[in-house]
């Protein structure tokens, strides 16, 4: 009999003793790694039960996953974006970022080292990435590729920063798709854009180019080092500027 009321006892011990140490990791400003999928089969699970700040390392694997999130976690992949996949299964936005969820800088996300694929939008774009409300993402490393917004409008096929800040830095932007502005990557109503050491190669469809900015709030700036554009169907122009007030 005793052995049975043991078990459950120690069950529950584990369990505070997990939230018991999360809190104190969060409270002394270390940051908490979590482990995928040693920790949690999915990068969702991971991400619901990483306390803010928390860094979640994936091992490679295709991960058929639609993720959205609120807070501020580090993504990052162990084996590269070759091996490491985020797939939408054309079922979603591959991943939805939205901020301040109660962070005083607001939600800083990184995501590093994934390919991001196979996202499909046909509402407010950002099939692959969608990041919102004043969230800011930093893009490192990654193959962004084989998204597809479909409608007419506002789209964003690779990513689509609305109210928020972007740095892309040594990705590659190939395939996506979008039947509105902004094959790789739409930036409307944002501050800051950072894109360095970049290949965007077979973007745009018709007229709509591999970069759209879209009412660009004053003082805005856009920063392009160091990045390619190969073979982007975009009526003469990679890049395609609309302001509604002066953006630099």
């Amino acid at each position: 009999m005793r052995t049975h009321q043991i078990r459950p006892v120690l069950a529950l011990f584990a369990a505070v003793l997990s939230i018991t140490i999360s809190h104190a990791a969060q409270a002394s400003g270390r940051l908490l790694t979590i482990n995928v999928p040693k920790d949690y089969p999915t990068i969702q699970q991971a991400i619901d039960n990483a306390p803010v700040n928390s860094i979640i390392r994936v091992r490679a694997g295709t991960y058929e996953e639609n993720l959205s999130y609120n807070h501020t976690v580090l993504l990052r992949s162990i084996d590269g974006p070759e091996v490491t996949i985020i797939d939408g299964t054309s079922s979603g936005n591959v991943a939805t970022i939205t901020g301040p969820d109660g962070e005083p800088d607001g939600v800083r996300q990184v995501i590093d080292g994934f390919t991001i694929r196979n996202g499909l939008n046909t509402d407010s774009g950002g099939a692959g990435v969608y990041v919102s409300s004043g969230a800011s993402l930093t893009l490192r490393n990654c193959i962004v590729r084989d998204n597809v917004y479909d409608s007419p409008g506002q789209g964003g096929a690779g990513v689509r920063i609305f109210t928020g800040t972007l740095q892309a830095i040594d990705c590659v932007f190939t395939g996506n798709q979008t039947s509105g502005e902004g094959a790789s990557i739409l930036i409307y109503n944002s501050c800051c854009c950072r894109i360095n050491g970049c290949l965007f190669e077979n973007e745009g469809t018709g007229p709509f180019p591999a970069i759209d900015i879209v009412q660009a709030r004053e003082g805005s700036t856009l920063d392009i080092t160091d990045s390619t554009f190969r073979n982007c169907t975009t009526q003469g122009s990679e890049i395609v500027l609309s302001v509604n007030s002066t953006g630099t």
